[in-house]
């Protein structure tokens, strides 16, 4: 259980997925509202041990055969076949609505999760924005979905398949996120984490994920800006949240899961405090002390992520 979160990405790379000195792919600014909003995480829960298996250890566990779909689990050795998180938020309103309602104020551009070096940086400048998280209108319609989370191998085996059967071109079409939407969402996940530009999160729009146009939108418009997320989407009940959430929660800093609360833990703010200090002084034997001391008192969580 981290204070900080790990990076996705390289830190010449922004909370997109993209260098930060360029635009994110899909075209869509800071100050520029989106049309849709998607969330991406790889994080996935081992069915053995229940333990959150993080995306650098899904990676570690896949095999070279390009028909094995399972990864293994770091703790229990388990084979499972880990999935990528997608949360789909439609900012349009419906058409019966549109024309009445007034336009939603553009949401800021912070860094996610997997961003750490910047979230850092903005908690004493902007806490508003860290975690992507500022006050942002709520999505019209937002749905949740799940599919099996590629290896490369894997993915790259079924890529050439749907293309040797359906036509490159079919990769264009909005019928590829409904009709292969694993190999659509492995792809929009991948382009992301490398920066690469494409089309992709455009085809969102004509997909049944995403509510009709009230109208035509212009070629080089904003509509779809993606986020990759080092953490789970949604996050079980009666589970102590991470540090680095417990930190936002003391400091009355936003984050993007909502539904995170303190559950009596005995991870004060001064506790918090007491384990940054000892890190920034290098005293890490110190920080892991007092970690455990008081993991170990009476009234400790049930149940916490890793």
């Amino acid at each position: 259980m981290s204070l900080i979160e790990l990076d996705l990405s390289d830190t010449s790379v922004g909370s997109s997925g993209v260098p930060k000195s360029e635009p994110p792919a899909d075209g869509v600014t800071g100050q520029e509202p989106p049309a849709v909003e998607v969330l991406l995480s790889s994080c996935s829960r081992c069915q053995g041990c229940g333990a959150l298996v993080y995306d650098e250890e899904v990676m570690a566990g896949w095999t070279s055969d390009d028909s094995n779909l399972n990864t293994t689990c770091p703790f229990c050795a388990r084979a499972f076949v880990p999935f990528l998180s997608i949360e789909i938020q439609d900012f349009q309103l419906p058409p019966s609505t549109a024309e009445d309602a007034s336009v939603p104020p553009a949401a800021a551009q912070g860094p996610v999760l997997s961003d750490r070096r910047r979230c850092l940086a903005l908690d004493e400048a902007k806490p508003e924005l860290c975690n992507g998280v500022p006050d942002t209108p709520a999505p019209w319609r937002s749905e949740r979905v799940a599919f099996a989370y590629l290896s490369p191998l894997v993915l790259r085996k079924e890529l050439e398949s749907l293309v040797e059967n359906e036509g490159g071109e079919f990769l264009a079409q909005p019928e590829l996120v409904d009709s292969h939407p694993i190999i659509y969402w492995n792809l929009v996940w991948y382009f992301q984490r490398l920066g690469l530009p494409s089309n992709l999160p455009r085809l969102l729009l004509g997909s049944q994920h995403v509510a009709p146009a009230t109208q035509a939108q212009p070629p080089d418009s904003p509509s779809v800006r993606v986020r990759l997320l080092w953490d789970v989407l949604a996050p079980e009940p009666d589970s102590c949240p991470p540090l680095y959430v417990l930190w936002r929660l003391h400091s009355n800093v936003p984050t993007r899961l909502r539904s995170w609360r303190p559950h009596g833990s005995p991870f004060s703010l001064a506790f918090l405090e007491s384990l940054l200090s000892h890190v920034g002084l290098s005293e890490v034997h110190k920080a892991i002390a007092l970690f455990l001391e008081t993991l170990a008192a009476p009234g400790g969580p049930r149940h916490m992520p890793r």
